[in-house]
């Protein structure tokens, strides 16, 4: 549907008029054209990207809001390089020069459109490496350090002694070198070198150096990297919400599981996210739009993520040949606590953790963590 209204409002809603380009059509080229220069430095301070929600994309359009900020008037004019903002969108407002003042700033971030970067192009291989220090950060806290030592305990009642195990996109390893500690050995395949070398160095550090081996690849190239059945065990942990087509990357990390072995999937949870905004952030116009968005943001990134549910991923494990073993939940009652200070709390997150543990693999819980671990092993 083309953008609203009986006639052009503003230059910029003629050109995408003229284009035929929908409000959901400007605000994905927007934000995807902001990463892009965000990744070459030239967008923002430091090099951040900007991202516009809808919202402000039909203000923008309808001419009913003062002019964007600098930023995203060098998205506007990599976009449209024949037109200039004042062309688009009309000459500076007297309120532009004293813009009101804002204190505390949203709850949330505005429910993006964008599509989401691709693992394995440029773009993502940029985002990935300039970010690697926020996330490393996000694992050092409680809520990150839930996610590896919970799903650690789902999958290792699946395991075997001494398992040949594949970790795709396991970056600097944390999952990797827990399974090396217990014996196994672990190839990390990741398109960040950044994220790899972190993942050796912490292999040396804890004495399992010799048991992780790290490929820099992209997902595009597992399939002829890797031999059929090479592997008792692949590890797929946050992959699913980057790559444009889950369903043909489980099939191509099916077969290069051994006959008797696991498949591990986990993503961010689609069905948490409409309760956790209604409770953390008491959005619940946000909530309600999440119910039927096709996408998540990722704070971590700053960027846009698929909407993952478990139910269609075990579908595309099955189509793939794989048997659902196991649906088991990260993090069930974490996220639904408001007081985050608590969790750091050494006896509080011991407690936790416990409670944590006892849920993961119980329903109705497992169906609102804030993400699912699917284990498959092949059908025989």
């Amino acid at each position: 549907m083309l953008v609203d209204g009986d006639g052009p409002r503003t230059r910029l809603d003629q050109v995408l008029r003229k284009r035929r380009w929908s409000t959901s059509d400007f605000v994905r080229v927007f934000n995807r054209s902001s990463l892009e220069l965000a990744a070459a430095g030239n967008a923002g301070v430091g090099g951040s990207a900007t991202q516009v929600s809808t919202r402000q994309a039909t203000r923008w359009i309808s001419g009913e809001t003062s002019r964007p900020a600098t930023e995203s008037l060098r998205v506007l004019a990599r976009m449209f390089p024949a037109e200039t903002p004042e062309a688009l969108l009309g000459p500076p407002r007297a309120e532009d020069a004293h813009p009101p003042q804002h204190h505390g700033g949203d709850r949330m971030p505005p429910l993006p459109t964008a599509q989401a970067p691709i693992a394995g192009s440029t773009l993502a291989d940029t985002l990935f490496d300039a970010k690697l220090a926020t996330f490393q950060q996000w694992q050092t806290t409680p809520w990150g350090r839930l996610r590896y030592s919970i799903a650690a305990a789902n999958l290792t009642p699946h395991l075997q002694p001494g398992s040949r195990v594949l970790d795709v996109a396991g970056g600097n390893g944390l999952d990797a070198v827990e399974l090396a500690a217990r014996g196994h050995h672990v190839t990390i395949a990741d398109i960040s070198e950044s994220a790899l070398a972190d993942a050796r160095a912490l292999a040396e550090k804890h004495g399992v150096g010799d048991r992780i081996s790290t490929r820099l690849l992209s997902v595009d190239e597992l399939a002829q990297q890797f031999a059929h059945n090479e592997f008792d065990v692949v590890l797929c942990h946050n992959l699913l919400q980057y790559v444009p087509d889950p369903k043909t990357l489980i099939a191509v990390l099916a077969s290069m599981v051994a006959s008797g072995g696991v498949v591990s999937v986990i993503a961010p949870n689609a069905d948490a996210d409409p309760l956790l905004t209604a409770v953390r952030n008491l959005d619940l116009d946000v909530a309600l739009r999440q119910l039927d968005s096709p996408t998540r943001h990722t704070v971590t990134y700053g960027t846009e993520t698929r909407a993952c549910y478990a139910g269609s991923v075990t579908h595309d494990l099955a189509e793939a040949g794989l048997h659902l073993r196991a649906h088991c939940g990260i993090r069930s009652v974490c996220d639904l606590l408001v007081d985050d200070a608590v969790k750091n709390d050494p006896r509080f997150f011991v407690q936790l953790e416990r409670l944590e543990l006892a849920m993961a693999t119980r329903a109705p819980y497992i169906h609102t963590a804030r993400f699912f671990q699917l284990i498959a092993t092949p059908k025989t």
